[in-house]
């Protein structure tokens, strides 16, 4: 399985998708629903032309110094705007990006909803008035 799967995809799980989600048609997003699909992840795997699969590379030491490359696309992130929140409700916690900008904020009023915890990662961005 490549390393960019979820770790939690284990034999039988369910994988979830708002219609709005869909993975991108091209080698990589064709290779992850392989994967998915031969460690046993249920559901279905529709695709797009419409945006890449993104991806991030990164390079840390002994110490845990770390930088990153990636591939982001904007169509991607505007995904985020339609998508299926519901899992949010029974969740022990949201993660989010803070340069995710805007995206971000829906999932975010969804969890003070159902009063899930979130781990808002600023990296640096406390240096960048105004956050």
């Amino acid at each position: 399985m490549p390393p960019s799967l979820p770790w939690c995809c284990a034999p039988g799980a369910y994988a979830r998708r708002s219609p709005a989600r869909r993975w991108a048609d091209d080698e990589a997003g064709r290779r992850t629903v392989r994967a998915l699909r031969e460690a046993g992840v249920l559901g279905s795997f529709p695709t797009t032309l419409d945006y890449p699969t993104p991806y991030e590379l990164v390079i840390s030491d002994a110490q845990g110094n770390r930088t990153y490359f990636w591939r982001k696309d904007d169509a991607v992130l505007a995904t985020l705007d339609a998508a299926d929140l519901s899992p949010v409700r029974d969740a022990s916690m949201l993660y989010v990006d803070w340069y995710d900008g805007h995206r971000i904020e829906r999932a975010m009023d969804e969890a003070a909803r159902y009063h899930v915890p979130v781990f808002l990662n600023v990296e640096h961005a406390h240096d960048e008035p105004p956050i």
